[in-house]
Parts: structure tokens; C-alpha cells; sequence
């Protein structure tokens, strides 16, 4: 193969490969919008903004003629539609700023529901006015649902338009309006933060207090990247928070300022079948009111500090009491005559009473019963004794000048 030939077949290669980046490019995109139609005509407006459009508008042109009142049907493509209300209505709201109170919308075929509808029919008239409608205006918007990813059309169809005075005008045009999905279409899915009001804790904060801010916030987002309160210097100084609706802080000075929430919070986007991280946007709360008082003054107050008291203790008192001493008390004891008995001698009979002659009265105790035996004996032995010598013992009386204690009778 030579040099010339060589350079054909990549020329041919180069431009194939350019043919088919412009195929790709062109599919990749959708086709500018087409102008405004001539008219009198009514056009649904061609849609390939990203993301996926949600609604579609019908519009009117009126070609230089006076248009009071309208009429068309639109045709749904295949895999799409326009939603219905909870009242089994289409989804579709006249522009107010025609005033045409009248308007109505009907599924067609008539009875049907569901997906057994293929279209709708508006009717765009008043009944109170014939006022012309401006050229190029709204006429009205309907809400639409879509289950393919295709290029479609909403056909346009049996229109009629009518002047002021009732009349039909001829020559009357439509064209339908086409929607791109663009491939790869991102778009960012929106979040929401609502604030309702703030609590205060305690209600009226003096200087010294810690205060809490709660905050009462709902959160609809993607994430929750930053909370800050703003206003709370020089009055007062953080202590803590929970980072999204409670905050602490101590109150150091007497005033008044305006409070507010600053969240920031993050987005997602949808691209395709796929998520990614979104943007981040930044919303405030109202303005709240706070007051900070100043600390009640000091008032010292003496606390009485107890004292000791001596407590007296029980005084034991001496109280003298006479005991009774008893009195001895001489018992009369019952005089016993032990009866000597001496055999074979006859029995001496003596008498308690009778004193020996030497004088010594007879032990006649209880304790001593025993002995008074003896002395008894001893007595009578001495007696029998005296009998056989009598004068011999007065003999002895009388040399020794003494008397007798006891003479016989």
C-alpha cells in the first residue's frame, strides 16, 4: 500500500469516526424549541429543558384576529399522560388572567378512567364576558405523568376558535408540542427547613442564668452541614448544643437582642437512575426577641448561728428517810422443867426456879437445854453432898465472915 493510499483509508476513518460523534452529540441533546406558529392557531410549546418537565402549556395565536373562546382535544403518546384529580378530573387549571371562568376539562373517550383515557378536551370560555384573549398568553396548564425516557409528542387536535360575537373563525391551525429527556439529565432534588418559634428557658433570664434556646425546626433535606444562632453577643456566651434545635449558653449581660437560626444544609441530584451530592444552601428563621435582666441584688441574710445551751442535769436531791429501827423484844421463853431420873436412887424433882446454894441461877435458854441437864445433875450431886455435911459448910461461912446466899427452910 502506498503513501496515497494510506492517507484515503485514514481520511475515510477520520470522517466516520466524526459522523458518528455528531450522531451521538445529536442524540445526546434535545432540538432547539420551534418558533411561535402563525396564526389563529393554538401550540403546545416543544420542552427539552432538564430536568423532566412535569406540566405542559397550551397557548394561543391569534394572527391578528379576535379570539373570545377556544376548543381542543389533546391526544396522550404512548407511555404518558395527563394526571387526574382526586376527583376524577384531569389536572388542569385555566391562566386566571384571561378571565374565562367557564373553562372546563373531560377525559376522552367520555366515562373513561385510568388508562383507558387516550386524551383530553378543553373547553376555554366565559359565560359573564366576551373579552378577545391577548395573543401568545397561557391559555392554561396541565400536569403530566411519563414512564418512558423517549422523545415524545402531545398531539393537538380539533380546535375551533370563536370571536366576541360568537362566530367561527376560519382558517384556524395547531401544532403539537414535543418533550426531550435529555440523557443523563441531573438535576437537583429540593429540600425544605420550616421554622416554627423558639422556647426560652427560664421564660424571663437574669444575668448569672444558663439559658436554653430550643429552637423548633423541621427538617426535610439531604443533610444538615451547619446551625449557628445569631445575635446572642454580647449578652451571651455558648456553652453547648445538640447542633441542630437546642442550644446552651450563659447569660453574662443585661439587654435586649434579636435572635436567629442560620441553617445550611445539603442537596442531592438526580442523574438517571443515579444520586449524587448537590449544592448547599443556606436558610434563616425569623427574628426572635430576647431579653436579659439584670441579677436581683444581693441581699445578705443573717443566718442565727446556734448556740449551745447547757442543759442542767438532773439534780438528785437527798432526802433523808427514817428507817424503823427495830426494837429488840424480849420473848418470854417457855420454861422447861427437865425431870432428872437417876435409878436406882429415888428421882430429885428440881425446880427451874430454885437457886443453888452457891447462888448461880440455871442457864435455861434454848441454846443451852443441854447444859442445864448437866448443871441439873450436878446440882443434885452436890446437894446430896451438902446434906451430909452441912455444918462444915457453915463452918466455912462463918471463919471466912461471909453469908450464906441461900438458907434452907
Amino acid at each position: 500500500m502506498d503513501q496515497r493510499t494510506m492517507r484515503e483509508v485514514l481520511h475515510r476513518v477520520w470522517l466516520v469516526a466524526g459522523l458518528c460523534c455528531i450522531a451521538a452529540a445529536a442524540d445526546a441533546q434535545c432540538l432547539l424549541p420551534r418558533p411561535t406558529p402563525s396564526g389563529p392557531a393554538l401550540w403546545i410549546p416543544d420542552q427539552g429543558t432538564c430536568p423532566v418537565p412535569s406540566s405542559i402549556e397550551v397557548r394561543l395565536a391569534t394572527g391578528g384576529a379576535q379570539i373570545a373562546g377556544t376548543q381542543g382535544d389533546i391526544t396522550f403518546p404512548a407511555g404518558a399522560g395527563i394526571d387526574a384529580r382526586v376527583n376524577g378530573r384531569p389536572d388542569c387549571s385555566v391562566n386566571p388572567d384571561i378571565n374565562k371562568g367557564a373553562t372546563s376539562f373531560a377525559f376522552r373517550p367520555s366515562g373513561c378512567t385510568g388508562g383507558d383515557c387516550i386524551g383530553v378536551r378543553a373547553l376555554v370560555l366565559a359565560t359573564d364576558n366576551t373579552d378577545p384573549i391577548a395573543d401568545g398568553v397561557v391559555l392554561f396548564t396541565c400536569n403530566i405523568y411519563t414512564l418512558v425516557t423517549d422523545t415524545i409528542t402531545f398531539a393537538l387536535s380539533g380546535v375551533i376558535l370563536s370571536d366576541p360575537t360568537g362566530r367561527r373563525v376560519a382558517d384556524v391551525g395547531n401544532r403539537d408540542g414535543m418533550i426531550c429527556f435529555v440523557e443523563n439529565c441531573c438535576f437537583e432534588v429540593p429540600g425544605s427547613v420550616g421554622f416554627d418559634d423558639l422556647q426560652v428557658l427560664p421564660a424571663k433570664p437574669v444575668v448569672g442564668d444558663t439559658v436554653e434556646l430550643r429552637f423548633n425546626v423541621s427538617y426535610a433535606v439531604y443533610s444538615v452541614d451547619n446551625v449557628e444562632v445569631r445575635g446572642t453577643a454580647p449578652l451571651l456566651e455558648a456553652i453547648d448544643s445538640d447542633g441542630r434545635t437546642t442550644f446552651h449558653f450563659k447569660a453574662v449581660q443585661a439587654g435586649t437582642t434579636s435572635l436567629q437560626l442560620d441553617v445550611t444544609y445539603g442537596t442531592e441530584e438526580l442523574c438517571g437512575p443515579y444520586y449524587h451530592e448537590g449544592p448547599s444552601h443556606t436558610v434563616s428563621s425569623p427574628s426572635y426577641t430576647l431579653e436579659i435582666g439584670d441579677a436581683p441584688a444581693f441581699t445578705p441574710t443573717l443566718t442565727p448561728t446556734p448556740t449551745a445551751t447547757a442543759t442542767p442535769s438532773p439534780t438528785q436531791t437527798l432526802t433523808a428517810v427514817a428507817t424503823p429501827t427495830p426494837t429488840p423484844t424480849s420473848t418470854p421463853t417457855a420454861s422447861v422443867s427437865p425431870v432428872v431420873t437417876q435409878s436406882p436412887s429415888p428421882t430429885a424433882a428440881v425446880s427451874p426456879r430454885r437457886v443453888a446454894d452457891e447462888g448461880c441461877q440455871l442457864d435455861q435458854s434454848a441454846g443451852g437445854q443441854g447444859r442445864g441437864g448437866l448443871v441439873l445433875l450436878a446440882a443434885a450431886l452436890f446437894s446430896r453432898r451438902w446434906r451430909r455435911r452441912p455444918a462444915t459448910n457453915s463452918a466455912r461461912a462463918r471463919s471466912a465472915g461471909t453469908t450464906p446466899l441461900h438458907t434452907r427452910a
